[in-house]
C-alpha cells in the first residue's frame, strides 16, 4: 500500500467515526463509542471486503444478541447457571477464535454475550437488560450502515487495487532495464518481498467476489507469474536488457499473454495448500490447551473485577477477550502494542477532557474532535501488522474516555477506571500465558520457511517460465511472512538462539530465491 493509499484510508475512516457521532448523539444512541471503534475495527483496503465485513458483522451480531437474550432469560434467577453460560461461551468463543477461520469475529461475539451476562452482577433487573439489548443492535448497525455506504461510494475495488499493484510492478522492473544500478535492483527486492502475498490475495479476493470472469483471472495470473520472475531476475542484478524488443515483451507478456492452465492448481498447492489440510490431532490440543488459557485469564480479571467492585474497570475482561494469542511472542507483542496504545491514547483523551471537551460547542464539536484524534489513529492503525494495533488502541481509549457519556462531560474518574482496566487485563494475561503451557511462534516460522523451500525447489525444477513465476512468488510471500514472525519472536523470553537459526535461514532462503531459482531450461527459454 502506498502513503497516498494509506492516507486516504486513514481519512474515510476518520469521517465515518465523525458521522457515526454525529447520528448516535442525535439519536441519544447507547455506546457510542463501540460505534465508532467498529467503523475502525471493520474498515478494509478493498471495498467489497467491507461490505462483505460490514454485513456479516451485522448477521453476527444479531445473532449474538440473541443467544444473549435466551441466556439471560435462562439463567436470571440462577447466578450459578449464569456464570456457568458465561465462561462456557467465553471457553467455546477462544475455541473457535484458535480453530477456525472466524477468529476475531468469535471472540468478539463471545466477549459480547459475557459482557452482556456480567451486567446482571450489578443490575438486578433482567427485564431493563433485555430492553436495553434491542438498542444494542442499532450500535452495531449505524456504524455497519456507515460503511457499507461508504465503501459503495469510495471504495476502491480488488481489481483495480490489483491493477495498480501490477503497474507497481512494472514500474519498477522498468526501471532497472534502464538505469541497471544496485538502488533499481534493491527496489525491486523490496517491492517483490513486500507485496507478493498482498498480490495473490487481492487476485482471489477479486475472483470470488465477481470482480474477474475467467479471462480474466487467468491473464491475472499470466500478469503475476510473469512480474515475480522478472522482479526476480532484476533484483539479483539480470534484468533483460534494454531493447525494444524486450520492452514489447515485456507489455505483452504482463498485459496481454495467455495463462499457463496449470498456474492455478501450482499456485493453490504452493499458497493455500497447509490452509486446507486437515486439522491435526496437534492443531485441535493446541486450540484447547488455548482456549483454557483465555478462559483462565478472563476468569482472573472478572474477579479482580468483582472483588474491586470498581464499574469503571469493566474493560479489564474486554482486553482479556481481545489480546489473547496463541504464542508468547504473539502475546506480548499485542500487550506491548495494546499497553503503548493505551498510554497514549489515555494522554490524548485527558488532555481532550481538560482543555477542548469543556469548550465544545454541541454534537458538531464532538464530531470534528473525534475527526482529528482518529485521522493519525486510523493512519497508524492502516500501516504495518507490527504496529497497527496501537492504532485500534490509540481510537479505542479515546472513544471509551471522552464518547460514552450523554453529552461532552468531563469525568476523570471513569477514565481511570477504563485505563487501569485495560492495564491489569494486559499484566493478566501475559502472565497466564508465559506461566501455563507456554508456546513458541518459532515452529509458525519455521513452517513458513518450509514453504518458501518448497517454492524455490518448485522455481528451480519449473518447466516454463509461467511455473517459474507462480513458484517464486509464493516463495516470496512466504519468506515475508516469516520475517513478519520473527520480529514477534523477538519478544519471547530466552529466543536469542531460535531467532539467530531462522533469520539466518531466511537469508540463505531469500538469497537461493533471488540468485538460484530458475532452471537452466527456463533460463533459455525466457
Amino acid at each position: 500500500m502506498t502513503s497516498g493509499d494509506r492516507m486516504r484510508r486513514a481519512v474515510l475512516i476518520a469521517l465515518g467515526c465523525g458521522l457515526v457521532v454525529v447520528v448516535s448523539k442525535s439519536l441519544s444512541l447507547p455506546e457510542t463509542a463501540l460505534s465508532a471503534y467498529l467503523v475502525l475495527f471493520a474498515a478494509r483496503s478493498e471495498a467489497v471486503e467491507t461490505m462483505a465485513v460490514a454485513f456479516g458483522l451485522t448477521l453476527a451480531a444479531l445473532a449474538a444478541i440473541l443467544l444473549a437474550i435466551m441466556l439471560v432469560m435462562a439463567t436470571a434467577g440462577s447466578p450459578i447457571l449464569r456464570v456457568i453460560a458465561m465462561f462456557s461461551v467465553a471457553f467455546g468463543a477462544m475455541y473457535l477464535a484458535r480453530s477456525t477461520p472466524a477468529g476475531i469475529v468469535a471472540a468478539t461475539i463471545g466477549m459480547a454475550i459475557f459482557e452482556v451476562l456480567s451486567v446482571l452482577d450489578y443490575l438486578a433487573y433482567p427485564d431493563l437488560l433485555l430492553r436495553g439489548l434491542f438498542w444494542l443492535m442499532t450500535v452495531v448497525l449505524v456504524p455497519m450502515a456507515v460503511l457499507f455506504v461508504g465503501a459503495a461510494l469510495f471504495g476502491r475495488s480488488a481489481r483495480r487495487l490489483l491493477s495498480q499493484a501490477y503497474e507497481r510492478r512494472l514500474a519498477a522492473i522498468g526501471q532497472a532495464m534502464v538505469i541497471r544500478d544496485g538502488a533499481a535492483f534493491s527496489d525491486c527486492q523490496r517491492l517483490l518481498l513486500s507485496d507478493a502475498a498482498e498480490v495473490t490475495r487481492l487476485r482471489e479476493v477479486a475472483g470470488r467476489t465477481g470482480q474477474l470472469d475467467a479471462r480474466a483471472a487467468a491473464r491475472s495470473r499470466t500478469v503475476e507469474a510473469a512480474s515475480a520472475r522478472l522482479l526476480a531476475d532484476c533484483a539479483a542484478g539480470n534484468p533483460p536488457p534494454n531493447t525494444d524488443a524486450n520492452r514489447a515483451a515485456l507489455a505483452l507478456e504482463t498485459n496481454l499473454g495467455e495463462a499457463d492452465p496449470r498456474l492455478a492448481a501450482l499456485a493453490g498447492q504452493l499458497t493455500d495448500g497447509e490452509e486446507r489440510a486437515a486439522p491435526m490431532e496437534a492443531d485441535r490440543t493446541d486450540a484447547v490447551r488455548f482456549a483454557i488459557k483465555a478462559t483462565l485469564s478472563i476468569a482472573i480479571c472478572y474477579a479482580i473485577f468483582l472483588v474491586l467492585g470498581w464499574p469503571a474497570i469493566h474493560t479489564i475482561t474486554i482486553t482479556a477477550f481481545l489480546i489473547s494469542l496463541g504464542s508468547a511472542g504473539e502475546t506480548l507483542h499485542k500487550a506491548a502494542l495494546r499497553i503503548s496504545g493505551c498510554l497514549l491514547g489515555a494522554v490524548i483523551a485527558n488532555l481532550c477532557l481538560l482543555l477542548i471537551v469543556p469548550n465544545l460547542q454541541g454534537i458538531g464539536g464532538l464530531a470534528v474532535l473525534t475527526f482529528m484524534v482518529t485521522l493519525p489513529a486510523a493512519w497508524l492503525a492502516c500501516g504495518p501488522e507490527r504496529t497497527a494495533y496501537a492504532g485500534l488502541q490509540v481510537a479505542l481509549v479515546f472513544f471509551l474516555v471522552v464518547l460514552n457519556s450523554p453529552g461532552p462531560d468531563v469525568d476523570f474518574a471513569i477514565a481511570w477506571g477504563r485505563i487501569v482496566g485495560i492495564l491489569l487485563g494486559n499484566l493478566v494475561v501475559a502472565v497466564v500465558f508465559l506461566s501455563l503451557w507456554p508456546s513458541s511462534i518459532s515452529n509458525t516460522v519455521a513452517r513458513s520457511l518450509d514453504r518458501a523451500a518448497e517454492a524455490i525447489d518448485a522455481a528451480s525444477q519449473a518447466k516454463t517460465a509461467g511455473q517459474s513465476g507462480v513458484a517464486v512468488n509464493a516463495a516470496a510471500a512466504a519468506i515475508a511472512a516469516a520475517r513478519d514472525t520473527l520480529f514477534t519472536l523477538r519478544f519471547e523470553p530466552n529466543s536469542r538462539s531460535a531467532f539467530s537459526v531462522l533469520a539466518s535461514r531466511a537469508d540463505m532462503l531469500q538469497h537461493s530465491l533471488l540468485n538460484g531459482n530458475r532452471s537452466e531450461s527456463v533460463r533459455k527459454n525466457h
